[in-house]
């Protein structure tokens, strides 16, 4: 609805903040780089989907692990994938 954009917080950004700490020397992103094989190891974050019904906000996620180990399409790069659904809520007024 209009004026709702910042009601919820940004579920990419929270997740690859989340993530960012648990793998070091990993690169967690957003957006997936140019010559993804020279960029590796790398996970990426995108919001595929969800729902807003005004009291609980749905994102499903998607995240990609990319790394240099066995052949995926580009013999340089193997690739994992792994969707995951988050639920938030507002905090009630105390």
């Amino acid at each position: 609805m209009p004026g709702d954009a910042g009601l919820w917080a940004d579920v990419e950004l929270l997740v690859m903040t989340g993530l960012r700490p648990l793998l070091p020397g990993v690169r967690v992103v957003d957006e997936l780089p140019d010559r993804l094989e020279d960029r590796v190891p790398l996970v990426s974050v995108l919001v595929v989907g969800g729902g807003d019904d005004r009291i609980t906000d749905t994102a499903t996620v998607d995240l990609a692990s990319f790394a240099k180990i066995v052949p995926y399409g580009n013999p340089a790069v193997r690739r994992a994938v792994a969707t995951y659904t988050v639920s938030a809520r507002a905090r009630a007024a105390t």
